[in-house]
């Protein structure tokens, strides 16, 4: 009986070294030749932004911290490297599912949704830009509303932060001031806006070389005068922005560039707010989208989702000769959403009752259905009366984040164009949003919702999500740039909820998660794939790589305003994708390694990072 039991042991010994010897020959990292997106598997942890600096910095300090840290400290970097697209200057929302600080390590994880964006000043009403030049409210120093993203940081930091403030702010800070390579976005932006930086000292001090050449791809640029705010942020803390001494650098920056009107008020007005998430169902409940309330565009995209939910799209519906329909439903879907965007606004303003009506009924399965039904399968139809007024090149970043305990971070932030307002401090380096230009004016719309008021923000596309599973894991980070576009690519990758989990953005997040969910696609091949782009009564904008019997399909149907999204929009939206799933699969019982995926879209060339 002995021997029995000693041999016994000794083939379970040696299963188990097969097993792990199996699963330890994982390929983890930086996958190669996989698709056009960088992706990546890692073990325990990843970290997707746009930019490989920031990724790394963001993995760094998940080791050691939360993901909440992760976050602040990829998006800080992100406010430098690509200081043209997000910052301090500007705002940001995230969706949060984890442990807060000093809890019980049996207590279940926390998801929540943060709101921190830009609020209007106190004497920003409705009828304030009757009386300005045309286009006050979109660029110049009268479209800059108060920012929220370091109050965001704050309040983020303090509920699910570990590690020390300043320790977050480190990282970006010898960024600024050793340098970084310049990345081939930022140098199109500069060479895109040389106009608007060639009128602009302050923009010019930084973004040319001492010669007044603009900065080129791979040539080394320094920050120093952001250096030292974020020096001072990480070491006086948080409130110095809103109410302490770098607060007056800041009032002085905004007076000298014509913002005359701005005051301390204004920036102590400004508080981040705390939501329940938005959620929607999907898949018979098998998922729940966690999203941000109004003035995010998060019901947007569940309300897509929910009405391409109920078609029980397939592999097959993505065939050629099937493509040109499904695309189509696609675009109905987000006409629908939009069409019902347009009348809501920030949920924290709604007097009458009338926003959470309708996002209500935007995540509301009847209504989902019923619309479903109102789709023809050969007719385009109209189902809304004006088109949002988000730009369409609109600047932003997002940061998808994974940690080992499950806990996870969809976050999105942004100074609204390239390069906000186009206002730089010439004390403080801070780019200026341009936040007003997300209101609606009553000169273009009766619709109130979205008019300005004193403290109340502009409604946004951005739409960062948070995709769990029926047992409230954490399966799908979300998030993704691009104006409007954000809402259409989200969308796209999100059918084939049988077996994989994608999800989609705005439109194009919606492309993503459809492609994910639906069609049970890989993340990478998901976000990889081309894309099209259409809402209420704009042009059909379609990727290079959507093929012309497809198109022509369409022109049938009536989509006769065709647009290559190229070279005036060089892609559609740019998405950051973190999956929780196995990444290989395993014969034998013993090896059920599994990881955690990540994918930065190719159309930034951004890469992941993780551990």
């Amino acid at each position: 009986m002995g021997l029995l039991f000693v041999t016994l042991a000794v083939l379970l010994i040696a299963v188990i070294a097969l097993g792990l010897k199996k699963c330890d020959s994982l390929e983890l990292g930086i996958e190669e030749s996989k698709g056009k997106s960088a992706s990546g598997n890692f073990r325990y942890g990843t970290v997707a932004t746009d930019n490989e600096i920031c990724s790394r910095i963001g993995n760094d300090i998940l080791v050691k911290g939360s993901v909440v840290d992760a976050a602040i400290a990829s998006l800080l970097c992100l406010g430098v490297v690509n200081a043209q697209h997000t910052g301090i200057g500007g705002g940001l929302f995230m969706v949060i599912n984890a442990r807060p600080r000093g809890a019980d390590p049996d207590r279940p994880f926390e998801v929540v949704s943060l709101q921190s964006r830009e609020s209007a000043p106190m004497y920003m009403d409705k009828d304030y830009f009757a009386g300005q030049e045309p286009g006050a409210d979109r660029t110049g120093p009268l479209s800059i509303l108060i920012p929220g993203e370091i109050n965001g940081y704050k309040a983020a930091w303090e509920r699910f932060g570990v590690l020390p403030w300043k320790d977050l702010f480190l990282p970006t800070i010898q960024l600024c001031e050793n340098g970084w390579e310049v990345s081939d976005v930022m140098a199109d932006t500069i060479a895109q806006m040389i106009s608007m930086i060639n009128g602009s000292e302050s923009l010019s001090e930084q973004f040319l070389k001492s010669d007044g050449e603009p900065y080129q791809a791979g040539e080394n640029m320094t920050a120093p005068k952001l250096k030292e705010t974020l020096t001072r942020i990480a070491e006086e803390g948080p409130d110095t922005f809103y109410k302490g001494a770098l607060l007056q650098d800041i009032l002085l920056d905004l007076a000298d560039a014509g913002g005359v009107n701005y005051t301390s008020d204004d920036f102590a007005a400004n508080e981040p707010i705390w939501y329940e998430p938005l959620q929607g169902r999907l898949h018979n409940g098998d998922y729940v989208i966690n999203a941000v309330p109004p003035p995010s565009s998060g019901a947007a995209v569940i309300h897509s989702l929910k009405i391409l939910d109920a078609f029980n799209l397939s592999l097959e519906d993505f065939t050629p000769d099937k493509k040109a329909q499904t695309l189509h439903k696609f675009v109905e879907s987000w006409k629908f959403a939009f069409a019902r965007r347009n009348y809501v606004g920030d949920i924290h303003y709604d007097t009458d009752g009338n926003i959470t009506k309708m996002v209500q009924s935007m995540v509301s399965d009847d209504i989902a259905l019923d619309s479903m039904e109102r789709i023809s399968d050969k007719v385009l139809n109209d189902y809304g009366p004006f088109e949002s007024r988000d730009d369409p090149s609109g600047s932003t970043t997002h940061v998808s984040i994974l940690a080992p305990d499950g806990s996870a971070v969809s976050a999105t932030g942004t100074v609204g164009s390239k390069f906000g307002c186009g206002v730089r401090g010439t004390r403080t380096g801070i780019i200026f949003n341009n936040g007003a230009s997300l209101f609606n004016l009553p000169s273009e719309t009766a619709v109130t919702s979205n008019y300005p008021a004193p403290g109340k923000r502009g409604m946004s596309s951005t739409s960062p999500v948070l995709i769990m599973n029926n047992r409230n894991e954490s399966e799908l980070v979300l998030g993704g740039s691009g104006g409007p576009r954000i809402i259409t690519a989200m969308s796209a990758v999100c059918i084939a909820l049988e077996n994989v989990l994608n999800i989609a953005y705005s439109c194009h997040q919606i492309q993503v998660a459809a492609q994910f969910l639906w069609m049970n696609r890989t993340i990478v091949e998901s976000v990889d794939e081309a894309r099209v782009h259409s809402v209420l009564n704009s042009p059909l904008y379609y990727d290079a790589d959507i093929s012309q019997s497809v198109l022509d399909e369409m022109t049938k149907m009536g989509y006769k305003d065709q647009e290559l999204f190229s070279p005036k929009y060089p892609y559609l939206a740019v998405v950051q994708a973190a999956s929780r799933r196995d990444c290989e699969k395993c014969e034998d019982f013993l090896c059920q390694k599994t990881c955690v995926k990540s994918v930065s879209d190719w159309r930034k060339k951004g890469v992941p990072d993780g551990f």
